[in-house]
């Protein structure tokens, strides 16, 4: 994963946990057409990634992502203005709240420098 790629069109996005405490971070381009999202597993300090165009159908996004053609959907519930719950299935839930560019960039920064990224 390439910080510098992707601090070139983040605009801002979301960060929060899911399960056990581990952390989850979106970002979104200005037009919410692309996004990635990183998941993070504390147990073992591995990460799992998506990046690519995102797509709306109802409750439902999809990310596609660009490197392996992988696509994870999720429903999106709003709990307030500025938090939304997802729900992955399998993976589990998350519950996100709105962040600014500098800390979703921070965030990703972290991810990808103290996390090994399984996919």
């Amino acid at each position: 994963m390439d910080y510098n790629a992707i601090a070139s069109w983040v605009d801002g996005g979301f960060i929060g946990v899911y399960a056990s405490n581990s952390p989850v971070v979106m970002a979104l381009d200005a037009e919410n057409e692309y996004a990635v999202i990183i998941f993070g597993d504390n147990s073992d300090m591995t990460a799992v990634s998506f990046a690519g165009p995102i797509t709306y159908t109802d409750e439902f996004a999809t990310i596609t992502d660009e490197t392996n053609g992988l696509a994870l959907t999720f429903s999106v519930a709003e709990v307030n203005d500025i938090t939304l719950a997802l729900d992955m299935g399998d993976i589990g839930t998350a519950v996100i709240t709105a962040a600014s560019k500098e800390d979703v960039l921070n965030t990703i920064k972290i991810a990808i420098e103290n996390y090994k990224h399984v996919a």
